[in-house]
């Protein structure tokens, strides 16, 4: 270091020493912004997954809740069907009292 201020003089020596700063500096902050964007991107990752789990969820629940509400329908269609013969139990049975 000595021998390059004698030979080039202090001002130079000193605008050599600061672009090294600089570069070192500059690096610094290249891989603090790469790490920072790697997380980023895992954290995005990780809820996209999580997203698709939701819809794979959601899908799953919809599908279950269809299924119940069909076999509902069947229910009440049996119900009526009954409620019908016991209707026309009661006409019969109203028939032959005489009501």
């Amino acid at each position: 270091m000595e021998q390059m201020i004698t030979n080039l003089g202090f001002p130079i020596a000193c605008v050599v020493a600061l672009g090294g700063c600089i570069v070192f500096v500059g690096r610094y902050f290249i891989e603090q912004d790469k790490a920072n964007r790697n997380d980023v991107n895992k954290i995005f990752e990780n809820v996209r997954a999580d997203s698709k789990e939701d819809r794979e969820m959601y899908r799953d629940s919809i599908n279950k809740f269809s299924d119940k509400l069909d076999k509902f329908g069947t229910a009440l269609e049996n119900n009526n069907s009954e409620l019908g013969l016991i209707k026309t139990d009661i006409e019969k049975i109203k028939e032959k009292v005489g009501v």
